[in-house]
């Protein structure tokens, strides 16, 4: 169960890590596409 849990973290804070990576640079190509 610890070993399932533990793999599962990891993957989990894998995914969190890439999706705030992707948001970030989603949020970088959108800064200069609005008319500011």
């Amino acid at each position: 169960m610890a070993r399932s849990s533990d793999e599962d973290d990891t993957r989990a804070g894998t995914t969190t890590k890439r999706t705030t990576r992707e948001t970030q640079q989603r949020a970088h190509s959108q800064k200069p596409s609005t008319p500011s």
